[in-house]
């Protein structure tokens, strides 16, 4: 149940995020995979948890670079 939990807040999190320009991409190059994937997974219609994870941390990336 904590992992369904953690996933929406993930989810959520990511939705709020995609509005980042260029961040499907540069998650995308990195992974070496294609953007319209790395989409889907931060929609929630793929699951894929490296992509996740590379989507939260570059979302952290962003975020803290901006706090400062």
């Amino acid at each position: 149940m904590s992992t369904n939990r953690a996933r929406t807040k993930s989810t959520t999190s990511l939705q709020k995020a995609l509005r980042y320009r260029g961040l499907l991409t540069r998650v995308a190059n990195r992974l070496g995979l294609d953007r319209t994937h790395v989409g889907r997974v931060a929609r929630g219609q793929r699951q894929s948890r490296r992509v996740l994870d590379a989507l939260l941390a570059e979302v952290e990336r962003i975020e803290t670079k901006e706090a400062a």
